[in-house]
């Protein structure tokens, strides 16, 4: 007569395993074991329950509009401040672009478009087509960063070209709203901080693209890389006259207030702010107290010499 019978021991490394046998009774004290089926119980429980509480935990995780309003402010910064110099530039007078400054343009309107989509694309719970669009914000931020460098680099040869003098005073160009300081080291300030903040821009890119499983960051870095990119928008938006130019401080509380935005976020959901949003804020203040001080440096001014 087959009977079915469970065995319980502790394994070695201390996992409880359990075998479920199959035996065959053959005469008095004698027994054939006919089918073995074994597993590691503990494994196996562990995973299912990891499985389930992750599902569970998205689920029920609440599909709010912040992060969506944040990438839609981030995109109307970049349309607003660019909108005389290349969306709108046939309406206003300006000076001839070369053709790498579109092509810079259009690889960060098409990043900050993509960052609105993808958070439509959350806040309507549309994860899958969400996850499946991720690819194409990989392939967009690696074009971001040569696209900004390329631009930067030309920043200062443009300078130099256009026949500007290192030591001449900003006031010379009026429409920067900026006085008393000598062009290199406006230069400097410009090609430090954009360098800085592409660099920013990269780190927290592919620490989200890491953590892309853990949705919490990931949705944070995402969106503190796309913050660390709004610094030229914003400088040409402090150049209207109610803002009082560049050398004002529109820019810096600006940015400031899109990570103290954040925070508060943070703090009114979940009580504390997230490790990701800590980590990320604090590098980009950083970045921002590195870039004044390498740009006012001798090294710094050294380096935009060479360069131009």
């Amino acid at each position: 007569m087959a009977q079915k019978f469970y065995v319980v021991w502790a394994h070695t490394s201390g996992r409880i395993l359990m075998a479920r046998c199959t035996m065959v009774v053959i005469g008095g004290p004698y027994i054939r074991t006919k089918h073995i089926e074994d597993w590691d119980m503990a494994t196996q429980s562990a995973t299912a329950m990891r499985v389930r509480s992750e599902q569970k935990a998205t689920e029920a995780a609440p599909r709010t509009s912040f992060f969506f309003w944040s990438s839609v402010l981030l995109l109307s910064f970049l349309l607003i401040g660019f909108a005389p110099t290349l969306y709108l530039r046939a309406f206003f007078a300006v000076a001839p672009i070369p053709g790498y400054l579109y092509v810079h343009g259009a690889v960060l309107t098409a990043w900050f478009a993509w960052l609105v989509v993808q958070t439509t694309m959350v806040r309507t719970g549309r994860i899958a087509l969400h996850r499946r669009l991720g690819v194409v914000g990989a392939v967009i931020a690696a074009a971001v960063i040569v696209a900004s460098l390329m631009a930067t680099m030309g920043f200062v040869a443009r300078l130099r070209a256009a026949g500007i003098d290192w030591d001449t005073d900003m006031s010379a160009v009026p429409a920067l709203g900026i006085e008393g300081q000598p062009m290199v080291q406006f230069a400097s300030e410009v090609f430090w901080g954009n360098s800085i903040g592409t660099t920013v821009f990269t780190a927290l890119v592919v620490a989200a693209i890491l953590l892309r499983r853990r949705p919490q960051a990931h949705k944070r870095l995402m969106l503190l890389a796309s913050i660390a990119l709004v610094g030229p928008a914003l400088a040409r938006i402090s150049r209207w006259a109610v803002f009082g130019g560049e050398d004002s401080l529109f820019v810096p509380i600006v940015f400031l207030g899109l990570l103290a935005v954040l925070i508060v976020y943070d703090l009114v959901s979940a009580r504390r702010p997230h490790r990701a949003t800590l980590i990320g804020c604090g590098a980009i203040v950083l970045a921002l107290i590195a870039a004044q001080l390498i740009a006012h440096s001798g090294f710094g001014l050294a380096v935009v010499r060479m360069i131009g």
